[in-house]
Protein backbone atom coordinates (compact mmCIF):
# COMPACT_ATOMS: atom_id res chain seq x y z
CA UNK A 1 0.00 0.00 0.00
CA UNK A 2 1.47 3.33 -0.99
CA UNK A 3 1.07 6.17 1.50
CA UNK A 4 2.24 9.76 1.26
CA UNK A 5 5.15 11.18 3.16
CA UNK A 6 3.13 12.10 6.22
CA UNK A 7 4.02 10.80 9.64
CA UNK A 8 0.47 11.52 10.82
CA UNK A 9 -0.99 9.13 8.25
CA UNK A 10 1.61 6.46 8.99
CA UNK A 11 1.19 6.84 12.75
CA UNK A 12 -2.58 6.51 12.39
CA UNK A 13 -2.11 3.43 10.23
CA UNK A 14 0.27 1.87 12.77
CA UNK A 15 -2.10 2.70 15.64
CA UNK A 16 -4.97 1.07 13.77
CA UNK A 17 -2.76 -1.99 13.20
CA UNK A 18 -1.86 -2.07 16.90
CA UNK A 19 -5.54 -2.07 17.86
CA UNK A 20 -6.62 -4.63 15.28
CA UNK A 21 -3.65 -6.97 15.66
CA UNK A 22 -2.96 -6.81 19.39
CA UNK A 23 -2.04 -10.47 19.51
CA UNK A 24 0.09 -10.29 16.36
CA UNK A 25 3.23 -8.25 17.12
CA UNK A 26 4.94 -9.44 13.93
CA UNK A 27 2.13 -7.96 11.82
CA UNK A 28 2.40 -4.66 13.69
CA UNK A 29 6.18 -4.67 13.28
CA UNK A 30 5.69 -5.18 9.55
CA UNK A 31 3.56 -2.01 9.47
CA UNK A 32 6.24 -0.03 11.27
CA UNK A 33 8.94 -1.43 8.99
CA UNK A 34 6.87 -0.43 5.95
CA UNK A 35 6.49 3.08 7.38
CA UNK A 36 10.24 3.29 7.98
CA UNK A 37 10.97 2.15 4.44
CA UNK A 38 8.85 5.01 3.08
CA UNK A 39 9.44 7.82 5.56
CA UNK A 40 12.18 6.71 7.97
CA UNK A 41 14.84 8.92 6.37
CA UNK A 42 12.68 12.03 6.21
CA UNK A 43 14.37 14.62 8.47
CA UNK A 44 11.21 15.88 10.16
CA UNK A 45 8.68 13.08 9.71
CA UNK A 46 10.93 10.04 10.11
CA UNK A 47 11.95 10.50 13.76
CA UNK A 48 8.28 10.42 14.80
CA UNK A 49 7.87 6.96 13.29
CA UNK A 50 11.07 5.69 14.91
CA UNK A 51 9.97 6.96 18.33
CA UNK A 52 6.49 5.48 18.07
CA UNK A 53 7.95 2.14 16.98
CA UNK A 54 10.22 2.11 20.05
CA UNK A 55 7.28 2.99 22.29
CA UNK A 56 5.32 0.10 20.81
CA UNK A 57 8.17 -2.31 21.51
CA UNK A 58 8.48 -0.94 25.06
CA UNK A 59 4.76 -1.59 25.58
CA UNK A 60 5.33 -5.23 24.65
CA UNK A 61 8.01 -5.54 27.31
CA UNK A 62 5.42 -5.02 30.04
CA UNK A 63 3.88 -8.32 28.90
CA UNK A 64 7.21 -10.17 28.75
CA UNK A 65 9.25 -11.88 31.43
CA UNK A 66 12.69 -13.44 31.72
CA UNK A 67 14.22 -14.33 28.38
CA UNK A 68 11.33 -12.72 26.48
CA UNK A 69 12.05 -9.44 28.28
CA UNK A 70 15.74 -9.66 27.36
CA UNK A 71 14.74 -10.19 23.74
CA UNK A 72 12.41 -7.16 23.88
CA UNK A 73 15.17 -5.00 25.33
CA UNK A 74 17.44 -6.08 22.47
CA UNK A 75 14.75 -5.17 19.93
CA UNK A 76 14.40 -1.69 21.43
CA UNK A 77 18.17 -1.26 21.59
CA UNK A 78 18.47 -2.25 17.92
CA UNK A 79 15.83 0.31 16.93
CA UNK A 80 17.88 3.00 18.66
CA UNK A 81 21.05 1.83 16.93
CA UNK A 82 19.38 1.57 13.52
CA UNK A 83 18.19 5.16 13.84
CA UNK A 84 21.54 6.36 15.17
CA UNK A 85 23.28 5.46 11.90
CA UNK A 86 20.93 7.64 9.84
CA UNK A 87 21.74 11.22 8.84
CA UNK A 88 18.81 12.78 10.69
CA UNK A 89 18.54 15.80 12.99
CA UNK A 90 18.45 15.26 16.74
CA UNK A 91 21.17 12.60 16.88
CA UNK A 92 22.53 13.88 20.21
CA UNK A 93 19.07 13.76 21.83
CA UNK A 94 18.53 10.28 20.42
CA UNK A 95 21.84 9.10 21.87
CA UNK A 96 20.90 10.57 25.26
CA UNK A 97 17.55 8.74 25.08
CA UNK A 98 19.38 5.48 24.34
CA UNK A 99 21.77 5.96 27.26
CA UNK A 100 18.83 6.78 29.57
CA UNK A 101 16.96 3.70 28.34
CA UNK A 102 20.05 1.58 28.94
CA UNK A 103 20.72 2.98 32.42
CA UNK A 104 17.14 2.20 33.48
CA UNK A 105 17.48 -1.47 32.57
CA UNK A 106 18.18 -4.22 35.02
CA UNK A 107 22.00 -4.47 35.28
CA UNK A 108 21.86 -8.01 33.87
CA UNK A 109 20.24 -6.68 30.68
CA UNK A 110 22.49 -3.66 30.17
CA UNK A 111 24.94 -3.52 27.27
CA UNK A 112 28.15 -2.26 28.90
CA UNK A 113 29.59 -1.16 25.53
CA UNK A 114 26.55 0.83 24.39
CA UNK A 115 28.04 4.23 25.26
CA UNK A 116 31.06 3.67 23.03
CA UNK A 117 28.98 2.12 20.24
CA UNK A 118 26.44 4.92 20.28
CA UNK A 119 29.14 7.62 20.38
CA UNK A 120 30.80 6.26 17.24
CA UNK A 121 27.48 5.92 15.40
CA UNK A 122 26.22 9.33 16.50
CA UNK A 123 29.44 11.04 15.44
CA UNK A 124 29.29 9.59 11.93
CA UNK A 125 25.56 10.25 11.56
CA UNK A 126 25.96 13.80 12.88
CA UNK A 127 28.64 14.53 10.29
CA UNK A 128 26.46 13.11 7.53
CA UNK A 129 23.50 15.20 8.71
CA UNK A 130 25.56 18.40 8.73
CA UNK A 131 26.55 17.67 5.12
CA UNK A 132 22.97 17.29 3.96
CA UNK A 133 21.22 19.73 6.29
CA UNK A 134 21.61 22.71 3.94
CA UNK A 135 20.35 20.70 0.98
CA UNK A 136 17.39 19.39 2.97
CA UNK A 137 16.50 22.99 3.84
CA UNK A 138 16.80 23.97 0.17
CA UNK A 139 14.50 21.09 -0.73
CA UNK A 140 11.90 22.28 1.78
CA UNK A 141 12.15 25.81 0.45
CA UNK A 142 12.05 24.66 -3.18
CA UNK A 143 8.88 22.66 -2.56
CA UNK A 144 7.04 25.73 -1.30
CA UNK A 145 5.31 27.96 -3.83
CA UNK A 146 7.72 30.67 -4.85
CA UNK A 147 7.04 34.03 -6.37
CA UNK A 148 10.11 35.73 -7.76
CA UNK A 149 10.45 39.11 -9.27
CA UNK A 150 13.68 39.57 -11.16
CA UNK A 151 15.11 43.00 -11.72
CA UNK A 152 15.39 44.13 -15.33
CA UNK A 153 18.16 42.09 -16.89
CA UNK A 154 18.51 39.99 -13.72
CA UNK A 155 18.57 36.20 -13.62
CA UNK A 156 16.32 33.81 -11.76
CA UNK A 157 18.62 32.01 -9.31
CA UNK A 158 16.09 29.85 -7.47
CA UNK A 159 16.62 26.10 -7.70
CA UNK A 160 13.82 23.80 -8.69
CA UNK A 161 12.93 20.86 -6.43
CA UNK A 162 14.46 18.53 -9.03
CA UNK A 163 17.76 20.46 -8.95
CA UNK A 164 17.90 20.36 -5.15
CA UNK A 165 17.05 16.65 -5.14
CA UNK A 166 19.83 16.00 -7.67
CA UNK A 167 22.29 17.78 -5.34
CA UNK A 168 21.04 15.74 -2.39
CA UNK A 169 21.37 12.45 -4.28
CA UNK A 170 24.87 13.53 -5.28
CA UNK A 171 25.82 13.54 -1.58
CA UNK A 172 24.89 9.91 -1.20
Amino acid sequence: MACPLSSKIWLARCLLGRRRKQSQPEAVRALYEEALSVIGLHPTEGPEIWEDYREYEESLDSQADGQASAKQMQRIRMLFLRQLVLPLPGIDRLREALLTFESNLDPNLQDKAIAAKSEALATAAGQAWRQRQELEQKLVEASRPLVMVAAAGGEDTALSPAQVMAELVGLE
